[in-house]
Protein backbone atom coordinates (compact mmCIF):
# COMPACT_ATOMS: atom_id res chain seq x y z
CA UNK A 1 0.00 0.00 0.00
CA UNK A 2 1.31 3.32 -0.75
CA UNK A 3 1.73 5.27 1.99
CA UNK A 4 2.72 8.71 0.40
CA UNK A 5 -0.42 11.05 0.31
CA UNK A 6 -0.59 13.87 -3.12
CA UNK A 7 0.66 17.42 -1.93
CA UNK A 8 1.43 17.03 1.32
CA UNK A 9 1.56 20.12 4.38
CA UNK A 10 4.43 22.99 3.20
CA UNK A 11 6.56 20.90 5.96
CA UNK A 12 8.27 18.28 3.65
CA UNK A 13 9.04 21.79 1.14
CA UNK A 14 12.26 20.71 2.86
CA UNK A 15 12.52 18.05 0.66
CA UNK A 16 12.33 19.93 -2.38
CA UNK A 17 15.51 22.05 -2.94
CA UNK A 18 18.40 20.24 -1.89
CA UNK A 19 21.53 24.60 0.92
CA UNK A 20 20.83 25.95 7.76
CA UNK A 21 20.15 27.01 10.94
CA UNK A 22 17.02 26.97 12.34
CA UNK A 23 16.46 30.64 12.57
CA UNK A 24 17.18 33.38 9.34
CA UNK A 25 18.80 36.34 10.62
CA UNK A 26 16.40 39.31 8.46
CA UNK A 27 20.13 40.61 7.63
CA UNK A 28 21.41 37.50 5.34
CA UNK A 29 19.21 37.98 2.63
CA UNK A 30 19.38 42.05 1.98
CA UNK A 31 19.95 43.28 -1.54
CA UNK A 32 22.47 46.61 -1.61
CA UNK A 33 20.60 48.94 -3.74
CA UNK A 34 23.57 50.65 -4.65
CA UNK A 35 24.93 47.50 -7.07
CA UNK A 36 23.28 47.71 -10.30
CA UNK A 37 21.88 44.42 -11.41
CA UNK A 38 23.38 43.06 -14.31
CA UNK A 39 22.75 40.48 -17.31
CA UNK A 40 26.38 39.78 -18.96
CA UNK A 41 26.51 36.47 -19.81
CA UNK A 42 30.50 37.14 -20.47
CA UNK A 43 30.85 37.00 -16.49
CA UNK A 44 30.18 33.33 -16.53
CA UNK A 45 31.20 32.35 -19.50
CA UNK A 46 34.18 30.02 -18.14
CA UNK A 47 32.26 28.94 -14.86
CA UNK A 48 29.34 27.77 -17.06
CA UNK A 49 31.58 26.11 -19.03
CA UNK A 50 34.05 24.26 -16.31
CA UNK A 51 30.93 23.42 -14.14
CA UNK A 52 29.04 21.81 -16.92
CA UNK A 53 32.02 19.12 -17.38
CA UNK A 54 32.20 18.34 -13.62
CA UNK A 55 30.73 14.72 -13.98
CA UNK A 56 30.23 13.33 -10.89
CA UNK A 57 30.17 15.32 -6.59
CA UNK A 58 29.35 15.00 -3.67
CA UNK A 59 28.14 17.70 -1.55
CA UNK A 60 27.53 17.94 2.45
CA UNK A 61 25.53 20.30 4.36
CA UNK A 62 22.29 21.48 6.27
CA UNK A 63 19.00 22.46 4.44
CA UNK A 64 16.62 24.50 6.59
CA UNK A 65 13.19 25.54 5.68
CA UNK A 66 11.30 28.69 6.66
CA UNK A 67 7.66 29.38 5.87
CA UNK A 68 4.00 30.37 7.64
CA UNK A 69 4.30 28.87 10.92
CA UNK A 70 7.32 26.25 9.48
CA UNK A 71 10.83 26.49 10.56
CA UNK A 72 12.77 23.03 9.58
CA UNK A 73 16.68 21.69 9.25
CA UNK A 74 17.99 18.56 7.76
CA UNK A 75 21.40 17.13 6.98
CA UNK A 76 21.87 16.60 3.61
CA UNK A 77 24.19 14.60 1.50
CA UNK A 78 24.15 14.44 -2.30
CA UNK A 79 26.38 11.96 -4.06
CA UNK A 80 25.82 13.18 -7.82
CA UNK A 81 27.24 10.34 -9.72
CA UNK A 82 27.84 9.67 -13.64
CA UNK A 83 25.27 7.03 -13.78
CA UNK A 84 23.58 7.46 -10.43
CA UNK A 85 22.58 10.06 -7.52
CA UNK A 86 21.58 9.77 -4.57
CA UNK A 87 19.93 12.46 -1.81
CA UNK A 88 19.77 11.74 1.82
CA UNK A 89 17.81 13.85 4.56
CA UNK A 90 18.02 13.02 7.86
CA UNK A 91 17.45 15.06 11.10
CA UNK A 92 14.31 16.62 12.56
CA UNK A 93 12.32 16.56 9.27
CA UNK A 94 9.21 15.00 11.18
CA UNK A 95 8.98 12.64 8.27
CA UNK A 96 12.59 10.42 9.75
CA UNK A 97 15.36 10.13 7.21
CA UNK A 98 14.50 10.22 3.46
CA UNK A 99 16.03 9.10 0.58
CA UNK A 100 15.79 9.46 -2.90
CA UNK A 101 17.76 7.33 -5.87
CA UNK A 102 17.75 8.46 -9.48
CA UNK A 103 19.27 8.17 -12.96
CA UNK A 104 18.63 9.87 -16.69
CA UNK A 105 15.50 6.99 -16.63
CA UNK A 106 13.88 6.74 -13.12
CA UNK A 107 13.99 7.62 -9.86
CA UNK A 108 12.78 6.34 -6.57
CA UNK A 109 11.68 8.12 -2.84
CA UNK A 110 11.96 6.21 0.24
CA UNK A 111 11.64 6.64 3.98
CA UNK A 112 12.86 5.53 7.14
CA UNK A 113 9.23 3.78 7.77
CA UNK A 114 9.39 1.63 4.38
CA UNK A 115 6.90 3.80 2.31
CA UNK A 116 8.35 4.04 -1.32
CA UNK A 117 7.13 5.72 -4.17
CA UNK A 118 8.77 5.36 -8.28
CA UNK A 119 8.75 7.89 -10.99
CA UNK A 120 10.67 8.56 -14.25
CA UNK A 121 12.13 11.48 -12.89
CA UNK A 122 13.51 12.63 -9.85
CA UNK A 123 11.38 15.94 -10.55
CA UNK A 124 8.19 14.38 -11.70
CA UNK A 125 8.21 12.19 -8.47
CA UNK A 126 8.69 14.76 -6.36
CA UNK A 127 6.06 17.00 -8.12
CA UNK A 128 3.73 13.88 -7.54
CA UNK A 129 4.08 13.09 -4.32
CA UNK A 130 4.86 16.51 -2.50
CA UNK A 131 3.42 19.12 -4.98
CA UNK A 132 6.63 20.73 -6.17
CA UNK A 133 9.35 19.68 -8.86
CA UNK A 134 13.19 20.19 -7.84
CA UNK A 135 15.39 21.86 -10.05
CA UNK A 136 18.28 19.54 -9.62
CA UNK A 137 19.79 20.49 -12.89
CA UNK A 138 19.77 24.33 -11.81
CA UNK A 139 21.41 22.92 -8.43
CA UNK A 140 24.18 22.12 -10.07
CA UNK A 141 25.28 25.49 -10.80
CA UNK A 142 23.82 27.47 -7.83
CA UNK A 143 25.78 25.25 -5.40
CA UNK A 144 28.86 27.11 -7.49
CA UNK A 145 27.40 30.59 -7.59
CA UNK A 146 26.87 30.12 -11.28
CA UNK A 147 23.30 30.47 -13.16
CA UNK A 148 21.94 27.56 -15.37
CA UNK A 149 22.59 28.31 -18.95
CA UNK A 150 19.64 28.59 -21.51
CA UNK A 151 17.76 29.93 -19.19
CA UNK A 152 17.24 34.05 -18.82
CA UNK A 153 18.62 35.87 -15.48
CA UNK A 154 19.89 38.73 -13.75
CA UNK A 155 22.48 38.99 -11.10
CA UNK A 156 24.36 41.60 -8.64
CA UNK A 157 28.33 41.21 -7.46
CA UNK A 158 29.65 42.49 -4.29
CA UNK A 159 31.42 45.61 -5.12
CA UNK A 160 34.53 44.76 -3.27
CA UNK A 161 35.11 40.72 -3.92
CA UNK A 162 33.23 40.70 -7.57
CA UNK A 163 31.96 37.11 -6.33
CA UNK A 164 28.09 36.79 -6.91
CA UNK A 165 25.98 37.99 -4.51
CA UNK A 166 22.36 37.58 -5.81
CA UNK A 167 20.92 35.94 -8.67
CA UNK A 168 17.27 36.13 -9.97
CA UNK A 169 16.42 32.99 -12.24
CA UNK A 170 13.20 30.40 -12.64
CA UNK A 171 11.48 32.21 -10.30
CA UNK A 172 13.88 31.82 -7.59
CA UNK A 173 15.77 34.72 -5.71
CA UNK A 174 19.29 33.86 -4.43
CA UNK A 175 21.66 35.43 -2.10
CA UNK A 176 25.46 33.86 -1.57
CA UNK A 177 27.45 34.85 1.11
CA UNK A 178 30.64 33.06 2.84
CA UNK A 179 32.90 32.20 0.13
CA UNK A 180 35.86 30.14 0.55
CA UNK A 181 38.25 27.62 -0.52
CA UNK A 182 36.28 24.43 -1.69
CA UNK A 183 34.86 22.21 -4.37
CA UNK A 184 38.36 21.00 -5.21
CA UNK A 185 41.63 22.55 -7.27
CA UNK A 186 41.08 25.22 -4.57
CA UNK A 187 38.21 26.86 -5.94
CA UNK A 188 36.16 29.75 -4.14
CA UNK A 189 32.76 28.70 -3.61
CA UNK A 190 29.88 30.40 -1.30
CA UNK A 191 29.04 28.09 1.70
CA UNK A 192 25.73 29.68 2.69
CA UNK A 193 22.91 30.17 -0.24
CA UNK A 194 19.49 31.78 0.56
CA UNK A 195 16.86 30.89 -1.96
CA UNK A 196 12.79 32.65 -1.96
CA UNK A 197 10.22 31.82 -3.96
CA UNK A 198 6.43 32.72 -3.64
CA UNK A 199 4.55 30.06 -4.26
CA UNK A 200 0.55 29.10 -3.88
CA UNK A 201 -0.43 26.82 -1.07
CA UNK A 202 -4.39 25.64 -1.12
CA UNK A 203 -4.55 28.80 -3.09
CA UNK A 204 -2.58 31.34 -0.75
CA UNK A 205 0.34 33.35 -1.73
CA UNK A 206 3.15 32.27 0.34
CA UNK A 207 6.92 32.91 0.56
CA UNK A 208 9.06 30.20 1.04
CA UNK A 209 12.70 30.41 2.28
CA UNK A 210 15.47 27.70 1.78
CA UNK A 211 18.97 27.86 3.14
CA UNK A 212 21.69 25.69 2.52
CA UNK A 213 24.73 25.67 4.64
CA UNK A 214 27.49 24.00 2.55
CA UNK A 215 30.26 21.62 4.64
CA UNK A 216 31.74 20.19 1.51
CA UNK A 217 31.50 20.55 -2.27
CA UNK A 218 33.94 17.54 -3.40
CA UNK A 219 34.18 17.06 -7.12
CA UNK A 220 34.43 13.06 -8.06
CA UNK A 221 35.14 13.36 -11.45
CA UNK A 222 35.31 15.59 -14.39
CA UNK A 223 34.13 14.82 -18.20
CA UNK A 224 37.57 16.66 -19.29
CA UNK A 225 39.44 14.09 -17.40
CA UNK A 226 37.98 11.16 -19.25
CA UNK A 227 40.36 9.39 -21.57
Amino acid sequence: MNMFKTRTPLILLVILFLAGCQNLAKNESVSDPTVSWQKDRAFFSQQVTDVSLIDAWKMSGKVGVVAPGINQVANMIWDRGADTSTLKLYGPLGVGAVEIVYDDETASLSDSKGNEKTGDTPEELLFEVLGWQVPFNALRYWLRAVPQPDYAYDYRVNAETQYLSELRQRGWHLYFSKYSLGGGDEKILPKKIIAKKNLLVDGKKVEVTIRFIVRSLTEVASLSNQP
